[in-house]
């Protein structure tokens, strides 16, 4: 996870031999829970503010009150 240009940014991956893992950030006043697993990465905005995220090189909208479910490329490390 990384800022740039005010967005975070996310290239979501998997250690070898872990099932799941999640955290949970606040970022400019938003609270975001994060859930990687081996089929998905979830992110969920409990805030009120939408936000712009890059994951994976692709830009996407997280609208307020709501989740992004990605599925998961194989990115396993």
């Amino acid at each position: 996870m990384r800022v740039r240009k005010g967005k975070l940014h996310f290239s979501p991956f998997i250690p070898e031999g872990w099932s799941s893992y999640s955290f949970r950030i606040n970022f400019r006043g938003a609270h975001l829970e994060f859930l990687m697993d081996t089929q998905h990465f979830k992110i969920v905005n409990h805030s009120k503010y939408t936000l712009q995220l890059v994951v994976a090189g692709k830009e996407m909208e997280l609208v307020a009150k709501s989740q992004l479910v990605i599925e998961n490329q194989g990115a396993v490390v």
